[in-house]
């Protein structure tokens, strides 16, 4: 139950995505150069796609989103 029409709209269309298993991911501890991986899993282990220089959670959340 939401009290405003916009916010029921909002989360019925986030909702569709929150099920999944996330695309990509930030690896937890920094590599030797002091940066974050971010990581693609695959059928043959993990593809860096780019490195971080801050653990941001968030922004790899909504690059899953």
């Amino acid at each position: 139950m939401f009290p405003s029409r916009w916010l029921a709209l909002l989360t019925a269309a986030v909702l569709p995505g929150t099920g999944r298993d996330p695309l990509l991911r930030i690896d937890k501890q920094p590599n030797a150069d002091g940066v974050y991986p971010l990581l693609l899993p695959g059928l043959q282990g993990e593809e860096v796609l780019g490195q971080l220089r801050v653990f941001d959670e968030a922004l790899v959340g909504a690059l899953n989103g």
